[in-house]
Order: structure tokens, then sequence, then C-alpha cells
């Protein structure tokens, strides 16, 4: 008897690492999956990104960001970039891809400076302006000692970002290196450290989720995306402003901004703003059937309303801006420039938009 539950238990256990080994060479996780154990809980910014991660066979860079190892030879100039996933680059696999390594590029080959330039690229998924905002000041104590930055752009997406400033994302918790916006299960708060890097075990709630949403008939994901449009929407909805989150959320940019503005001439630190676009301001058939969908006029949006929130937020504190808006809108496809199903950038979207931002970089090196 021993010795046969001793054969089966060698059988159970042969099994999973034979199952193991399978998953892990054949049947790889699906990218969504890909930055599984990425982040860190922090207790200033709920979370940051794990130094030296491996992302996509690419690697975050000794700091925890995205891109190489930042160089600290004093000769270099450094120029900061701030930003949500849209500076991070997520969706493109490269980061050679993205808009801060394209403008990198560009400007070193103009010489703008007479000297190399280096940007140190603070991007990371899931921020609000506020995190970003406490992030400029961890770096202020620490990383500026070394890479001390002459201009520090503040990247904002127009679809969301003033939405999550109502609450700053900071209720965001790290379960196993993920994310996570709700109260995770007792199950996954003891399974997940123990089991989290294991394939069987994340392709098993993988499947389960899938079987799940099969049973409960959850919604597919050009469903979560058209709630995703519906939400970037709801930005521009006349009679959104005077209501929260969406209230209190521009209260809450309009007083990180102009904290980080001082905070910069503080550190004698030129501070601006790029202005990202959504889809959904920039695709008129897209506005036009999210509308009809929803019983919407067109008396009751403006597709230009965060934009000229964030335009008077700039005058107000004297910030140089650009608003990319009007660049993207003169694309005959403007879908093309994002990812369907995703929101973000496509390649030619990173493309695209470094042209006007390398030209806005220097043009305030110019006015210096």
């Amino acid at each position: 008897m021993r010795k046969k539950l001793i054969l089966i238990t060698f059988g159970i256990v042969f099994g999973f690492l034979i199952s193991e080994l399978i998953l892990r060479l054949i049947f790889p996780l699906p990218d969504i999956q890909a930055t599984r154990g990425m982040y860190i809980s922090d207790s200033t910014l709920a979370y940051r990104m794990r130094p030296n991660f491996s992302y996509l066979g690419e690697s975050l860079n000794q700091f925890g960001f995205r891109g190489r190892n930042w160089d600290e030879d004093t000769e270099i100039r450094h120029i900061a970039f701030f930003g949500d996933s849209f500076t991070f680059g997520t969706g493109v696999d490269k980061y050679s891809f993205t808009f801060s390594k394209i403008i990198e590029n560009e400007l070193n080959k103009k010489n703008i400076l007479d000297k190399k330039i280096e940007i140190i690229n603070f991007g990371t998924p899931g921020y609000s302006t506020i995190q970003e905002k406490l992030l400029y000041e961890n770096a202020k104590r620490s990383l500026f000692a070394k890479f001390n930055p002459e201009i520090v752009l503040l990247f904002f997406f127009l679809g969301n970002d003033a939405h999550d400033n109502a609450t700053g994302n900071l209720f965001v918790q790290v379960i196993d290196g993920n994310l996570a916006t709700y109260r995770p299960s007792w199950v996954r708060l003891k399974l997940d450290p123990l089991l989290g890097k294991l394939e069987l075990y994340s392709w098993s709630r993988i499947i389960f989720r899938k079987l799940r949403s099969l049973w409960q008939k959850q919604h597919s994901k050009e469903e979560f995306n058209e709630v995703a449009q519906n939400d970037a929407f709801s930005m521009l909805r006349k009679d959104y402003v005077s209501r929260d989150p969406w209230k209190k959320g521009w209260l809450e940019t309009a007083k990180t901004i102009s904290l980080w503005k001082k905070s910069c001439d503080e550190d004698s630190k030129i501070f601006a703003i790029v202005m990202i676009p959504d889809l959904v301001q920039i695709d008129e058939s897209l506005q036009l059937n999210i509308a009809k969908k929803n019983g919407i006029s067109s008396e009751e949006y403006d597709t230009m309303l965060p934009n000229r929130k964030i335009t008077e937020i700039a005058n107000t504190n004297g910030i140089p801006y650009l608003d990319l808006t009007p660049e993207m809108k003169r694309c005959s496809e403007p879908s093309r420039l994002y990812i369907p199903l995703d929101g973000h950038f496509s390649e030619e979207g990173h493309k695209i938009i470094s042209q006007p931002v390398e030209n806005f970089i220097a043009t305030i090196i110019r006015n210096k």
C-alpha cells in the first residue's frame, strides 16, 4: 500500500513537472500576462515597477523604468518624460519603436544641445498625474543627483488622466507582482505568492476566467473596449464637468500641475505639458457612433473640452504646452494610430507624434 502511494505521488509530481515544462516551451503565456511580477508595493506611490524586470524580451532598467540603463556620464544632458502607459509604451514590444526613443535619436542626430541627450523615461502604466508628481519628488531626492534633467515633460492623456486624479489611483494594490484595482479573493491572496510564477497555475487561472465568462456571459474584449470608449467619451460631456468624479478630478489636476510647476521653478527646471488625445477625440465616425448608441446629441458634448481645461491650467501657471490633437486629426485614418481593442498608440502612432514633440522640445531649448 505504501509503495503504491509513493508511485502515485511520484506520478503526480512527474506529471506536474512535465506539464510545466511543456507550457513553458510550447505554450507561452499571452502578452496580457507579460507584466506578471513587474510591480512592487510602494508606501508613497501605491506601486512602482521592479528594477531589471524582463518585459517582452527586454528588461526594465536599473531603476525599474523602460529602456536601457541610464548613462551616468556627467557630460550627458537629460530630459525627463513623465506619464502613464502611453509614455511607457504599452502595446509596443520594442522600446526602440516608442516615441521616447525615437525623439532621443532625432535630437541627437541634430545635435540640439551640442552634447549627447538622454531621455529618462519615468512613464509608468496606470499612474495618475498625482502619482507622477510624487514620483518626481522622489526622483529629486535620489536619481536627480546623477541624472539631473533640464526639462521635465508631463504627457497628459486626455482620455482618463483627469478622471484618475479624483482618487490618484493610490488605492491600487499589488498582489504577487500584479496590479489589483479591486479587493482580491482570499484564495488569490494565499495562492498567488506561492504559485504565481508557475505557468500551470497561470494557465489554470486563464482557463478558469474563460469558463467563468462563458458561464456568466461576461463581456467580450470588444464589449470591454466599448465600455472604455464610453468612459473616454464621458470626458467630453459638458454636463459631467460639474459632477464628481470629473469635477474633483479636474480640481486635483489643476492643483497637482500648479504645485509641480512651482517645484520645477524652485529646481531651475523647465516644466511643460504634452496633451495626448484619446481616439474618440480624433475619429469623428467613432464619436457619432458612440453618441448615437447612447442617445447623446451633438450639443451635449465637446471633443475639445479636456484640451481647453488643460490649456487653461497651463496658461494660468505659465506652462508651455503642446496639444497633439490637431496633428493627429490630420491623419487620414486616425484608427491606425491606436492599437485595436487596446487604445494605446500603435507603432505608427508613436512615429507620428514624435516629430511635433521633438520640435516642441527644440523650441523650448532655443528659448531657454
